[in-house]
């Protein structure tokens, strides 16, 4: 397991709302040298901390919808496992990937244009997997937030970014495309790298840029992190809710956004209402969240499931 210290820490927690700051910026947030800043990132990077940089984007404003599949395998073996995840990870619809333990073995996302793309989509997974299929369940994304990594700091400001919001479709340039591609890949790509590989000028393409945040297609660039280097688990929860008004849903929300570990929260229809996922140390940890949030709000959560995902086999929900 890596150590990090606390300025390690500061680093990471500012990457987690804004991974193309500047080493500047950086270093002036975390009171480090320029330099030192720059070293102690691709460091961590060296050392498999960070796993990369990544963009947000509203993919309602794209045309897209992102449904989810939660399946619960049955008498398979490991290399049935590997084949379903190769199948999976190379569907261009598919843009998440998740192997897990407890309540669902498997988690899918998909980026659709429409529900009858979808219902495709899982028929022929269905087809191709029925014999290790033993329970598929599915719901549709509403709404999405990401919080940032407040557990790293002791003064953590609670941001958060909405990445799902009213669906409209953008038209956008090839060029435009190429720049999102990019930065999906590697959000601090410089902009004379991006300029370069688009053939366009640096003035012209950090303007793109500038439009893409201004039209929402840009709404957060995130740092991922390998957890396990860091003796840190990630979890998932799937919150069924009962007679709640919108003040107590509101509530809810807010107890997420405000909570250190929580670092997504994901609004739902399907079985289950609400999806927080959690960054801890580990299970009693967890299990202590968990108890807590069914004691703040006994009176509408009527069941709580939960997973542990152990593997991220693809990530990215840029679709070009």
């Amino acid at each position: 397991m890596e150590t990090l210290d606390a300025k390690d820490c500061q680093l990471l927690y500012e990457l987690s709302h804004n991974a193309r700051q500047s080493y500047s910026a950086l270093a002036k947030k975390t009171r480090l040298k320029k330099d030192t800043a720059a070293y102690r990132i691709k460091r961590m990077e060296e050392r498999g901390i960070i796993s990369g940089h990544t963009i947000f984007s509203s993919f309602a404003r794209l045309g897209y919808q992102i449904f989810k599949s939660y399946i619960k395998l049955q008498g398979v073996a490991k290399e049935d496992v590997t084949a379903m995840v190769e199948w999976l990870v190379k569907n261009k619809l598919v843009g998440w990937v998740a192997l897990s333990t407890g309540a669902w073995d498997l988690i899918i996302g998909a980026l659709v244009k429409t529900p009858q793309e979808f219902y495709e989509f899982k028929h022929a997974f269905e087809y191709e997997f029925h014999d290790a299929i033993y329970q598929i369940s599915t719901t549709l994304m509403v709404n999405a937030a990401a919080y940032s990594r407040d557990y790293l700091v002791k003064d953590g400001e609670a941001k958060q970014a909405l990445f799902f919001t009213e669906q409209r479709s953008t038209l956008l340039s090839e060029k435009d495309k190429a720049i999102l591609h990019l930065l999906s890949k590697n959000a601090r790509l410089s902009t004379a790298e991006i300029a370069r590989q688009t053939k366009l000028t640096p003035r012209i393409v950090s303007y793109r840029i500038k439009q893409l945040e201004k039209e929402g297609l840009i709404l957060i660039y995130r740092t991922s992190l390998n957890l396990d280097t860091i003796g840190y688990h990630y979890y998932k929860a799937f919150v069924t809710l009962q007679r709640v008004t919108p003040e107590r849903y509101n509530a809810f929300l807010e107890y997420c956004r405000l909570h250190p570990n929580i670092i997504h929260n994901v609004e739902c229809l399907g079985e289950w209402d609400l999806e927080p996922e959690f960054e801890v140390e580990n299970a009693d940890e967890f299990g202590t969240i968990i108890s807590e949030m069914r004691s703040t709000f006994a009176d509408v959560i009527k069941r709580i499931e939960t997973v542990m995902i152990t593997k991220e086999a693809k990530y990215g929900y840029i679709p070009f």
